[in-house]
């Protein structure tokens, strides 16, 4: 029995009535996407990091229909269709590392500054019973459970996209569903949806190979429906939590303070970072035995090479 929410069925549906309907459009003349759309938002400053990440996740949503619903049998050149297919995976790539680095933001910087993140550990004070609890714990953002879910996704987009090889279903048993019409959404979800979102996101890069080892071997027919097939189907499971963060951020915005610091524009969050970290150089160069840089400017240091980065 595989336990998942509806929200997530949903999503996966989606995708598979987009994928069929630009595959039944395939031309491999016009496959090539247009990348300097998708990686202009890499650049832009002048927006939020709330509205950027919402603008990469669209665009990785797009760039995967287009770049994913190949129909085989319409391919007459694999060389045209592996060049275009590089671009594209190489597209998808850069965005997928923007939303790494969008949610390290989030995580380790933005929830902290909220007070909103979990407590840190201190290891050493704990004793050996407690430290097995922890670790199980830190591990339950994408268990067994969620590994479940995502193989059914897999089947269920196999079996639903019309153009992928229908004999790789003999290889996935068949799994009852139980439906989870929807599950309750708190502010203090917060640090384990964007973590979840993480370790999604590292999955999918892993499943994204770059360009230099993209060959025609990927584009055998089995193997191009269990690629896809599993990208797609940590898409769906990125989304699916993005959605649960996005709930969240409207709570959050009911309050002013935290409406205006989520609102603050890239830019002005990079100044701001800037002018904290050349504030504390010029403290500590006022200082005759500086000694060791202390742990707050370390943090400082680290907070605008972070935001640099957005």
């Amino acid at each position: 029995m595989v336990r998942i929410e509806k929200g997530q069925l949903e999503i996966c549906d989606r995708l598979a009535d987009e994928l069929n309907r630009s595959a039944k459009k395939f031309k491999q003349t016009s496959y090539k996407a247009n990348t300097s759309k998708y990686e202009g938002i890499l650049a832009r400053k002048d927006i939020s990091v709330e509205q950027k990440k919402k603008l990469a996740a669209k665009n990785i949503h797009e760039l995967a229909v287009k770049s994913f619903s190949i129909d085989l049998k319409k391919v007459s050149s694999q060389k045209r269709v592996l060049e275009a297919l590089k671009g594209n995976v190489r597209a998808v790539r850069k965005l997928v590392s923007l939303l790494r680095d969008i949610n390290y933001y989030l995580q380790n910087i933005f929830l902290e500054e909220l007070k909103l993140a979990k407590k840190t550990i201190n290891w050493r004070k704990l004793k050996d019973r407690d430290i097995e609890r922890l670790i199980e714990e830190e591990q339950k953002y994408i268990g067994k459970k969620e590994f479940e879910q995502l193989e059914y996704t897999v089947f269920k987009l196999i079996k639903k996209t019309i153009f992928l090889d229908q004999k790789l279903l003999k290889q996935y048993k068949k799994k009852e569903k139980e439906i989870i019409i929807k599950s309750k959404v708190e502010i203090k979800d917060i640090d384990a949806i964007l973590k979840r979102q993480s370790e999604l996101l590292c999955h999918l890069e892993a499943k994204l190979p770059p360009p230099s080892q993209i060959n025609a071997k990927l584009l055998r027919k089995g193997i191009f429906g269990e690629w896809i097939s599993r990208v797609i189907a940590l898409i769906v499971a990125f989304e699916h939590e993005y959605k649960k963060e996005e709930i969240i951020f409207e709570k959050l915005k009911k309050n002013r303070k935290i409406r205006k610091k989520i609102n603050t524009k890239v830019k002005h969050l990079v100044k701001e970072k800037w002018e904290l970290l050349k504030l504390k150089e010029a403290r500590l160069l006022a200082i005759e035995d500086v000694g060791k840089i202390d742990a707050e400017h370390q943090k400082i240091s680290h907070h605008y090479s972070s935001v640099s980065r957005l």
